[in-house]
């Protein structure tokens, strides 16, 4: 896409995801009370089998590369120095790793646990859900429209939008407030989506583009899965309300840390004018948030 509709495309890509999110729980709440669960499951399959031939089916243009990769060694390595070479870069790429596993996975592990023994069952988790999966929706018309400056600032600042839910939830405040919440929540992160990775593929060389973004991935769910695991030993031990706003809390402070660094908040948009198409990435780590249970 053209440069002064990067960040409009990346926008659109979280739209439609964000949209899917919406309409693809809904659509299994029809078809297992139509049917069964285990039908649900079956559907779910086949639209994989969909999503591989519509992949096959694209002829997307040729695009020239200098020089010859030497190894997975090599691009490795290459992405690397890319990577550490910005420090706003490495800075909220390791922020998201502890992000994600000390906010994100006790939210996602915790939340139905709270909503059985407080809130009345499932139905009460799946508003809250919700809730996330239309801000998101919010966030992303937002990123249509509104082209920050300062980027990573606001990045920063959204960010702060997640800790409310997350220590209401921990405090069994009634559910319509974590929902409204959430929506709010998810609006932030849906703009930071489309903000992000446009901001990714202005400062990163093209050429290096895919090799950072593997960093960028494998680094902000480097800690996910252990989160995952340790929520519930730790909410065990030290209690679901203790461990939720302490992850409300780790949010405020790391995202307020990351502000701090110099290197982040000194990156500016890029106006781009020439029309030389970029390529736009096609996911996001902020939809882990608001998956279902991703």
């Amino acid at each position: 896409v053209s440069p002064s509709r990067l960040q409009q495309a990346n926008a659109m890509l979280g739209l439609s995801r964000s949209g899917a999110f919406v309409l693809g729980p809904a659509v299994a709440g029809v078809v297992a009370a139509a049917t069964n669960p285990g039908i649900v499951f079956v559907v779910d399959a086949v639209t994989f089998a969909v999503s591989a031939t519509s992949l096959a089916l694209l002829r997307p243009n040729a695009v020239a590369r200098e020089g010859v990769r030497a190894s997975f060694r090599s691009d490795l390595v290459a992405g690397w120095h890319e990577l550490t070479r910005h420090t706003w870069l490495w800075v909220i790429v390791a922020w998201a790793s502890t992000f994600l596993g000390l906010v994100v996975a006790p939210f996602l592990t915790l939340g139905p646990v709270v909503a059985k023994e407080s809130f009345g069952g499932p139905a009460a988790w799946g508003v809250i859900a919700a809730g996330w999966g239309g801000g998101m929706l919010c966030g992303g018309l937002l990123a249509l429209r509104w082209k920050p400056a300062r980027p990573m600032v606001v990045c920063c600042l959204v960010s702060l939008l997640v800790a409310p839910p997350v220590a209401l939830l921990g405090l069994r405040a009634p559910v319509a407030l974590i929902a409204v919440l959430q929506v709010v929540a998810g609006a932030g992160m849906g703009f930071f989506a489309a903000v992000w990775q446009t901001t990714l593929q202005q400062q990163v060389p093209e050429e290096s583009l895919s090799r950072v973004s593997a960093w960028d991935w494998m680094g902000s769910f480097a800690f996910l899965p252990l989160g995952l695991i340790l929520a519930g030993p730790v909410s065990a031990a030290i209690g679901i309300e203790t461990t939720l706003l302490a992850a409300a809390v780790w949010c405020v402070v790391s995202t307020l840390v990351v502000l701090a660094v110099p290197g982040v908040r000194e990156i500016r948009r890029k106006d781009a004018t020439a029309e030389t198409p970029v390529a736009v990435a096609a996911v996001d780590p902020a939809l882990v948030f608001g998956a279902p249970e991703r």
